[in-house]
This record gives C-alpha cells, sequence and structure tokens, in this order.
C-alpha cells in the first residue's frame, strides 16, 4: 500500500436522494478522504429513469459549477471540488452486476496509474454493496447514520445487507450511541462519530440585528408541523424556513427555498435562535440533526425536542411546549454578540476534519490506513 497516497473505493447512493443535504456526512468524509488518497467514487444507477449515462452526465455537470451557484438541494462544496478533481468515467456507475462493476473499476484505476485500491467505504445501506464488498473481500469502513433499523423506508432485505455489512466491516461507525446501541447484538465494538460543522462555510454578517426565528431543512415526517405552527403564532417572533417549500403546510411561516449549503450560517446572520421542533418517536430518538452546526456557526443558540444526540450540547436548550420555545427564544434575544461569537467559535471545534481525524486513528489502529491519514 502506498502509505502516502493510497487509493480508496468510496460507494455511494447520493442521487437516490437528489444530494439532499441528509447526505451532508458521507459528502463530507468523502472530501476528508480526497484529501489523503486517490478516491475513486462509485455510483449506482437506481432502478426507474436515472440510468449509468445519466448519473455520469449529472457527476460532471456538478463538477463543471462554480462554488457560488444555489444548489437545489444544497451540496456541500468540498465534495463537489472533490468530484472535480477525480476523473468519472461513463463505466464508473453502478453495472448489472457486482463483478462486472469490480473490473470497470479496477480497469479505472489501472488507467490512471494509482494502486490497487486498499480500502473501501461505505455510508449508504443497500444489497448491491454488500453483494460486491462480498466477492471482493477488501477491508471496508461501513458508516451508519440516524436510526436505519427503525426506519420505514428499509426493508427487511434492506435490513439483512446492513446487518452482513456491520458484521464484516473492518471498521463500523455510528452518528450516536443510540443508533450504536441498536447494533449491540451484531457488533459491540463501533465507534460513535458524531456529525460535525462545516468549517468551510461563510461566516455570519457582523452587526445586523437578531429579529427571526429559523428552521433549516424539510417539511417531512421528523417535524411536528403543528408545534412549528403554534410557535410560529405565539412566539412573537417571524419564524422562517430555509429549505424545502412549506406553503400550504406552514401558512403562518415564511419561506425562503433552498440556500447553498456553505451559505446558510449567513443566511441566518439574522437568527434569533434556530429550531428543531421535532417529534418524538423510535426513528427520531436517533436522529442527529446537523442543521444546530448552522444555527451555532451563526452564533444563534439551539432550541430543540429532548433529542438524545443533543443532549448536553453547549448553546442547545430543551423544548417541548410552544411555551417553552417561545421563552427560550425571549432569553436567546438577551444573548450578547460575545455570547454568540462563543457559540460559532464552540462549534468552529466541532469541525467535520475532527470527526474524520476520529475515524482515521481507529483506521490506522486496524491497519488498514496509513497513519498520516491522522
Amino acid at each position: 500500500m502506498n502509505a502516502a497516497r493510497p487509493t480508496v473505493v468510496v460507494l455511494g447512493s447520493f442521487l437516490e436522494r437528489e444530494y439532499f443535504g441528509l447526505w451532508q456526512r458521507q459528502q463530507e468524509f468523502t472530501a476528508q478522504l480526497c484529501a489523503r488518497a486517490n478516491v475513486l467514487f462509485v455510483e449506482r444507477a437506481a432502478a426507474g429513469r436515472i440510468t449509468p449515462a445519466r448519473i455520469v452526465a449529472r457527476l460532471r455537470r456538478m463538477a463543471s459549477r462554480s462554488e457560488s451557484d444555489e444548489w437545489r438541494p444544497p451540496v456541500p462544496v468540498p465534495a463537489f471540488v472533490a468530484w472535480r478533481q477525480v476523473p468519472v468515467g461513463g463505466d464508473l456507475a453502478f453495472a448489472s452486476s457486482a463483478r462486472r462493476a469490480w473490473r470497470a473499476v479496477e480497469r479505472a484505476v489501472a488507467e490512471r496509474g494509482w494502486d490497487a485500491p486498499s480500502l473501501v467505504c461505505v455510508g449508504t445501506p443497500g444489497e448491491v454493496w454488500a453483494s460486491l464488498l462480498e466477492q471482493v473481500g477488501l477491508p471496508f469502513w461501513y458508516d451508519m447514520w440516524e436510526r436505519f433499523l427503525k426506519s420505514p423506508a428499509y426493508d427487511r432485505v434492506s435490513r439483512t445487507s446492513m446487518t452482513w455489512l456491520a458484521r464484516h466491516a473492518a471498521l463500523v461507525t455510528a452518528d450516536t450511541e443510540v443508533s450504536r446501541d441498536d447494533w449491540a447484538g451484531v457488533r459491540s465494538d463501533i465507534l460513535v462519530v458524531p456529525h460535525g460543522a462545516k468549517e468551510w462555510a461563510e461566516a455570519p454578517r457582523p452587526d445586523v440585528s437578531r429579529e427571526a426565528l429559523y428552521y433549516v431543512g424539510s417539511v417531512n415526517e421528523a417535524l411536528d408541523t403543528d408545534l412549528m405552527g403554534e410557535i410560529a403564532r405565539s412566539s412573537g417572533w417571524p419564524v422562517r424556513i430555509v429549505g424545502s417549500d412549506a406553503a400550504g403546510v406552514l401558512d403562518s411561516v415564511e419561506v425562503l427555498g433552498w440556500r447553498p449549503s456553505g451559505a446558510i450560517p449567513r443566511v441566518l446572520s439574522d437568527a434569533v435562535a434556530g429550531l428543531v421542533p421535532y417529534r418524538m418517536n423510535d426513528f427520531t430518538a436517533g436522529v442527529y440533526p446537523t442543521k444546530v452546526y448552522d444555527y451555532l456557526l451563526a452564533g444563534a443558540p439551539v432550541l430543540a425536542a429532548p433529542l438524545p444526540a443533543l443532549e448536553g450540547m453547549p448553546g442547545v436548550t430543551v423544548c417541548r411546549t410552544a411555551d417553552e420555545y417561545r421563552a427560550g427564544a425571549d432569553a436567546a434575544s438577551r444573548l450578547t454578540e460575545a455570547d454568540r461569537a462563543g457559540l460559532r467559535e464552540w462549534a468552529l471545534g466541532q469541525g467535520w476534519s475532527t470527526r474524520f481525524a476520529m475515524v482515521a486513528r481507529e483506521l490506522a489502529a486496524r491497519g488498514v490506513a496509513p497513519e498520516v491519514w491522522q
């Protein structure tokens, strides 16, 4: 293995969610890998109209765009910069069989004069990746985020493949202790690596008066829309959503639409506080909302449902009712700019580079990555 520049294959499924912000974790880790290794990103063709040719065309379009483009949905800038540096050929989209796909990977590696792959990274569940990895036999790092076992989005076949991945990976990481504990009967040495802050994101504008409450993200099943509506009507502060269109669902809020991921802390320059009014159930108990770092990077404290992942986090106030959110917002409005600068400084210390360092140390300890990655 080339200790200075090994070859790493990243298996992804970004396109199934149209590069939605949910995939920021894998995108950020991919960017960290690209700074340390020759990375070959392999995307699979999903069923339906998304063919391998369309996948490659979309990746190439992304690689040619400037950082100032408004992504809908947002794509973290380091990820597409990394893709710009890694040539993507038409044969790299997932082929009709695992063996055929890996031959395409080997050809691409040989054409670039890279060492043979020494590590595979997979951050999305799916039987197609389990099939590939079983045939290849290379060590791999499996990163689990959110509570896959409790998600209604995954069927029995997907859960079977997740179990195979968890059992056979050289390293398994999870974003929360809840997610780790879900797999205690399968794997006892799962490393908890929390989500991180985007150190590269734009800073908030200085000397802007704080005048609104913000929610960043989608209006989906995790969000308690009834509670959000109550907050908007009773808090005394305007409520704005940076994300998906909430028209007809939350008429009492202002919807700003999507913004580039790296620009969100700047968009939140006038935020009194950031909101995470989630429903509490088996699934959300394992959720680690990355939006909290967007809020803190903007110097905005977080008013959130009692999510286990946020317990004890600086700048987070637990709220359960509209009255508690209103009281939290009033308290946040009294923070000084020095207080807010302290929140941003703390968040910057929780960046994705520090999260990857946790992974790199463990991979090196297990002999599947060079120590120079740390």
